[in-house]
């Protein structure tokens, strides 16, 4: 759970500075790209946590690696 938890509280953290720094740029679509960031933390910390509880994760790592 501190794992998931962790992971979360990251991705929201990367989702927010990476909006607040590309929106200084003249890039387009900077929202959506924090989300991608949000989204890839997330998913990686859901991975450790599924194999911190015993599950073989290594399709699942593979799939997000992918």
């Amino acid at each position: 759970m501190l794992v998931l938890f962790v992971g979360l509280a990251g991705g929201r953290f990367a989702r927010q500075a990476a909006t607040s720094a590309l929106s200084t740029t003249r890039v387009g679509g900077t929202e959506h790209i924090g989300r991608l960031f949000q989204t890839s933390i997330v998913l990686v910390a859901a991975g450790v946590a599924v194999d911190q509880i015993g599950v073989d994760n290594t399709f699942l790592m593979l799939v997000i690696g992918i």
